[in-house]
């Protein structure tokens, strides 16, 4: 994200508001500095003024991420692109934090241990894995913020000896499996090391849709699910759950689907959905809970990195 952009954006639509930076801090409980600071660049606004602050301004949060108006026509690119780029920033103040990291053992050797374990356990020392984004950051709360409901979104970092990305849809009904689509969503990839994101954002609160994302800082691909055109007719009024792998860090294999998340479709609203895709890297244990839950319609995402 442009802090600098945000800024003369927070700015410029304050001015238009008519508001001192000092009639702005008052309602927002802040400080007139903390606004100065906002506007400069120096730093972003905490995540819990957001929406009071975009309120405020006339503006919506997709725009106080772009830094810029946006026309009607252009909001779904858009909120699209700032999910990528809130995953982004979480990578990179990551990064940053390693770096500091490595500085510092080298210095103070006493440190290496503790710090040592703090990198392990972050992935630091793993060369292909995918890691989830962590929904209690701030770039977690950013991005429940910008989607329509939870998306779940990944950073990879793969080994030069991969050469492409695919990402498949596998349908379970009555926890058979009975269709999967796979391939239409495959991104070759090139380089030393690659590094990307895979998005799984559900907008079932508006459109009835699903939709992934496969992208590096070269490119992005992209495909979407209408799911009712999945559901027999007879579907009119059913509940959907979206659960994702959320343990953190993942391994990656050659050529081994992992599971990413599962979108549960019923008729009966009693249904309890289980959250199988929350805790399991094995695509087999997945599958076998699916199965064991009983539930009529299930759709499982997976990414798999491969070799030609």
């Amino acid at each position: 994200m442009d802090q600098i952009k945000i800024g003369n954006y927070i700015s410029e639509k304050r001015k238009a508001a008519g508001l001192t930076q000092e009639q702005l801090a008052e309602k927002l409980g802040k400080s007139g500095k903390s606004v100065s600071k906002w506007e400069r660049g120096v730093c972003l606004p905490d995540v819990s003024v957001y929406t009071e602050l975009c309120d405020i301004l006339g503006i919506t949060l997709n725009e106080f991420f772009a830094g810029e108006d946006i026309k009607p026509i252009d909001v779904p690119a858009r909120s699209e692109k700032n999910l990528l780029g809130v995953a982004t920033e979480g990578e990179n103040r990551s990064g940053r934090f390693k770096k500091i990291a490595i500085a510092i053992t080298a210095v103070a050797l006493g440190l290496a241990a503790a710090l040592g374990f703090v990198m392990i356990k972050e992935g630091y020392f793993l060369s292909n894995y995918l890691k989830s984004l962590d929904y209690n950051t701030k770039e977690g709360k950013m991005a429940v913020m910008l989607s329509d409901g939870y998306p779940a979104i990944y950073q990879f970092h793969v080994d030069k000896k991969y050469t492409y990305a695919e990402v498949s849809i596998h349908k379970y009904v009555d926890g058979v499996e009975r269709k999967i689509s796979g391939g239409d969503l495959r991104h070759f990839i090139e380089g030393e090391k690659h590094e990307g994101t895979v998005a799984l954002i559900p907008n079932t609160l508006s459109s009835n849709e699903l939709k992934l994302i496969l992208a590096t800082n070269e490119s992005r691909i992209e495909t979407g699910m209408d799911i009712e055109s999945e559901l027999p007719e007879y579907y009119e009024d059913y509940s959907t759950s979206f659960t994702w792998q959320s343990k953190g860090i993942i391994k990656a294999k050659t050529n081994e689907e992992i599971p990413l998340g599962i979108l549960y479709v019923s008729n009966d609203e009693s249904d309890i959905f289980p959250g199988v895709a929350e805790s399991s890297e094995s695509i087999e244990d997945t599958i076998r809970g699916i199965k064991d839950a009983g539930i009529d319609y299930a759709f499982l995402f997976t990414v798999r990195f491969g070799i030609d």
